[in-house]
This record gives C-alpha cells, structure tokens and sequence, in this order.
C-alpha cells in the first residue's frame, strides 16, 4: 500500500491522505511536550528573577507563538504541499534559497533537535534504571548518549513501517504525556493544600515580583519559547490531513493546550519547590517527585519524562524526513541543482521511505 500515488497535477507525487484531526493534534501536542518543560523552567526563572514573572513570560511566549502559528495555518491553507517550510522559501525567495534550507535542515536542525530531546529521554531512563545516584556517576553522559542513539534508531525503524503505525504510536505516547503534566500539577496542588509555605514564598503578591531582572527578560523568553519548539511542524503533514482545512484549528489548538500545561507544570513547581532549588535543579521532575514523596514517585515521573521525551523524538521524526523527499522529488529542484542533493531521499517512495 505505498503512500505515494500517481498525481497528473504539481510535481507528480502526492501523499496519502491518512491521518485524522485527532492524529494531525497529538503530533502537534507531542513534538512541543518533550523536554523543553523539564529543562526551561529553571533556565527562565534564573533569568528573570522573578516566580511571578515567569509565568506571564511563559504566557507571553504563547501568545507569540499563536501569532506565528496563525501565520503558518494560511501558507499551509494557500500551498498544501509537504514541503512545507522548503517550499515557502522557494516561493518567496527562490530555489536557491528553499535548497540552502534543505541542507541546514538535514545536516544540523532536526539532527541537532533530536539529538538534544534523545539524550534527555538517555538521562531520565537510566535514572529509571539506575536510580538517581546516575547523575553523580562519571559515565553518566556516556550512558545516556548511547541509550539516545538506541532511542533515535528504534524510532525511525518504526516510522519506517508505516505512518498509520508510527500515529498510533504517537497518539498513546501524547495522551500519556498530558496525564503527566495534570498529575504533576495534582501532585503539586495536594502538596500546597498540605503545606503551603513554599506556594507562598514563590507566589504570594509580596513576594512574587522580588528580584526582577528587566534586563534577563529576552532571554528567559528564549528559553521558554525552546519548550514550544516543533509548533509549526505539522504543516510538512499536509498532504497526508484527510481534510486539510483542519490544519489552522489543529495548530491553534494544539498550541492552547501545551501552554494551558506549561502554566500548570509552573505552578506545580513553584507549589513544592523554592525558586532557588528551581534554579539549580537540571532535572526539575525528578527533585519535584523526590520533594512530593520521595524516590518512588521521582522514579515515576523520571519515566514519565522518558515518554515525555519519546513522544516528542518521534513526533520529530515523523514530521522531518518529508521535507528532504519533497525537495530531492521536485523536479525545479532537480534541473537547477541536480547532483548537489541527497538523490537517494527521492527513492523514498520505492524504498524504506515509504508512508503506508
């Protein structure tokens, strides 16, 4: 069943159209969810100095977010193609410009994307092995980098067979990660309800805007806008969107649904931790658990930061091969720099590349 048919329009290859509203949401759920909001909380929070500002720099990240979102909902509604990104350079600016993309996409931005979300997924799950006196271990790195190159291998077999099966994937491994995030706020709310003296050092109105850095704003906005990474990537789907007049909706929303979990993993945070142990922890789920009940529960939420992890690894995959196929299998492409692409990526519909 390949995925790629006969089309006597535009370059001569279209995708199947396969994939549902809620398959084309989860992705853009799970490519945001993964290890920005276990990593960038702290990053943030030291650079603005303040628990109160954080979370409106964490509300203003949205907010600019869906401004560019809403931006890319009308070239992915104009030019429904999967090359996405690739082929709104290329309208724009030409195909000198769409090709020099091609390249820094393959060669140092989704590598490097999933390079850093599969060596957090290698840290937390050897934490979950291991426990969490890995992280004192000197081959720690070591561990976890081999674990992420096993993680980033598996995957791409798996989207290999098929995106009906790397979907279904997906959607198991979004809804599993949005249960975590509402646990973790459950979690960090019953703490507060408990004991509420952190809550109040971090949130209460006296407290909340002291040690403001005006000058730190810019980049613990930065830093927040990392964990909404993978936003616009549902636009190299296109072409495989049963009804492609979803994608404006499916972008929006999904974006309104990371953000609503971004504001409650903040504010469990800050629920069970003091702004100092947030700004020194690296690994913020696992010392949130270890405060909230100790090693058993940082144990769970060291897991569920793996599958928080996986979930966007595989997201990443599913949505950045497709670009290098679209630009190797068009034919302006071709007649203008023939031999200077990878050739081999326009096989994908022969080859292991193909959607089924």
């Amino acid at each position: 069943n390949n995925a790629f048919v006969s089309h006597e329009e535009s370059n001569g290859t279209v995708l199947r159209r396969t994939l549902g509203y809620r398959d084309a949401l989860c992705v853009t759920i799970s490519i945001m969810i993964g290890s920005g909001i276990f990593s960038s909380p702290g990053i943030a929070l030291e650079r603005c100095g303040s628990p109160g500002v954080v979370l409106f720099i964490w509300s203003a990240a949205c907010l600019l977010v869906i401004c560019g979102a809403l931006c890319y909902a009308e070239l992915g509604t104009m030019f429904p193609t999967a090359g996405g990104d690739y082929e709104y350079i290329s309208r724009a600016y030409g195909k000198g410009a769409a090709f020099s993309f091609a390249w820094y996409y393959f060669w140092i931005c989704k590598p490097g994307a999933q390079a850093i979300i599969a060596t957090v997924f290698g840290e937390y799950f050897m934490i979950v092995i291991v426990g969490r006196d890995f992280t004192d271990l000197s081959e720690s790195y070591s561990w976890a980098k081999i674990v992420a190159v096993i993680l980033i291998v598996t995957l791409t077999c798996i989207n290999c067979i098929g995106i009906k099966e790397t979907s279904a994937l997906n959607n198991v491994l979004t809804f599993s990660k949005v249960v975590l995030i509402i646990v973790v706020f459950i979690c960090g709310v019953v703490y507060a309800i408990r004991d509420s003296s952190v809550l109040e050092f971090n949130l209460s109105p006296s407290e909340s805007f002291k040690g403001m850095k005006p000058q730190g704003l810019g980049t613990a906005l930065t830093a927040c806008l990392w964990a909404f990474d993978g936003w616009a990537d549902l636009v190299f789907l296109q072409e495989e969107l049963r009804n492609p007049t979803d994608l404006p909706k499916v972008i929006v929303s999904g974006i309104l649904i990371v953000s609503v979990c971004y504001v409650m993993a903040n504010i469990a945070y800050f629920c069970v931790l003091t702004k100092d142990e947030i700004v020194a922890s690296s690994t913020i789920g696992l010392d949130f658990g270890y405060v909230v009940q100790g090693a058993a529960v940082a144990g769970i939420f060291a897991l569920g930061v793996s599958i928080s992890t996986m979930g966007s690894a595989n997201s990443s995959i599913l949505t950045g091969y497709i670009t290098f196929i679209y630009a190797s299998l068009s034919s302006a492409l071709y007649t203008q720099v023939e031999g200077h692409f990878f050739q081999f990526l326009g096989l994908g519909k022969h080859l292991v590349f193909c959607r089924s």
